[in-house]
């Protein structure tokens, strides 16, 4: 999906500003691949539970630093699976190397060529947003997020897109790369899908789920 989405940031703020939270990635994503087996489990009973590639989950994170790079400061966060110095107004403002397709970045982080990427998806959760012109800081946290919540927002989040929702629900894939960031007061999710790569006298086999 090469496509740019624009989500314009609607919630109304609170008072506080999370010092009562402890918003932390690890646990978020955590919490995310469990609901995500629980609802592979519910559509396909008896599937396996998603194993994360380490090493590939490298892309995923270059792929959120990106994200975090073109985020606006007009309540508008920029949604996209490519990568890009300028396009259609917005502007990449890291010094990363830019790596356009998914299936590039696999290529590239995955070093122990153990991983065959076949889809990606992205989704986030805004905490708060910053007016770096003014300082000013718009908070989105209520009392009620919690690790687990944010994790259960991003699956739901994936769920409300039809392209994205046939991809998590995919019976094929077992093995994931995965990363959850916060930056900037944004939680970013970025997850390819894809199956195990082994090599048997030399020749290189895929390793997925089979009915």
């Amino acid at each position: 999906m090469k496509t740019i989405i624009t989500i314009l940031v609607l919630f109304l703020t609170v008072s506080s500003y999370g010092q009562t939270h402890n918003f932390d990635e690890d646990s978020i994503q955590y919490y995310f691949l469990k609901h995500l087996d629980t609802m592979r489990n519910e559509l396909h009973n008896g599937i396996p539970k998603t194993i994360v590639n380490d090493n590939a989950s490298n892309a995923c994170l270059h792929h959120n630093k990106f994200l975090a790079d073109i985020q606006q400061n007009d309540g508008s966060i920029i949604m996209t699976h490519d990568e890009f110095k300028i396009k259609d107004g917005v502007k990449y403002k890291g010094n990363d190397t830019i790596i356009g397709y998914y299936m590039d970045r696999n290529n590239y982080y995955n070093t122990n060529k153990d991983f065959a990427s076949s889809a990606e998806v992205a989704a986030c959760v805004v905490l708060w947003t910053t007016d770096d012109n003014q300082g000013n800081i718009t908070n989105f946290i209520h009392q009620y997020m919690t690790n687990e919540w944010i994790g259960k927002r991003l699956l739901y989040s994936l769920k409300q897109s039809d392209s994205h929702n046939r991809v998590i629900s995919s019976f094929g894939y077992n093995v994931v790369a995965i990363d959850v960031s916060i930056i900037n007061g944004i939680v970013y999710l970025t997850m390819v899908t894809g199956s195990k790569i082994e090599y048997v006298n030399g020749k290189e086999i895929h390793i997925s789920n089979l009915k």
